[in-house]
């Protein structure tokens, strides 16, 4: 089997196994050595694309270069750099009540944008 018939099919692999087909990952394969790299979510998710990539038929053997995602930050910077924005135009004009609502709607804002974002899988 070729290599580039190798790299084909442990793609297809990856692509069509539920643990691994929502991650960005690339396959190169030299002289019939996968090379997996790119990122998953957890070591769990990294384990099985090696798994995926050894049991193809063909492969000798796999160099595991996957990377697992950190946990998301905290917001809150965000909230801090948001109030802080909301802040200065009316701390600068002395209307404090008008600062405190926009200072408010700014944390509920990033709080709301911070809930949407999409979960890494």
């Amino acid at each position: 089997m070729t290599d580039a018939r190798l790299r084909s099919q442990v793609e297809q692999r990856l692509l069509t196994d539920v643990r691994t087909r929502d991650c960005h990952l690339t396959v190169q394969v030299q002289a019939a050595v996968v090379i997996l790299a790119g990122r998953t979510p957890s070591p769990e998710t990294r384990e099985a694309a090696a798994q995926i990539a050894r049991g193809t038929p063909g492969a000798r053997d796999v160099a595991n270069r996957i990377t697992t995602r950190n946990r998301p930050r905290s917001p809150g910077l965000l909230i801090a750099l948001a109030t802080g924005v909301l802040l200065v135009p009316f701390v600068v004009t002395s209307r404090w009540v008008g600062a405190a609502i926009l200072a408010a709607a700014g944390v509920v804002l990033a709080d709301l944008l911070w809930r949407r974002r999409r979960p890494a899988k």
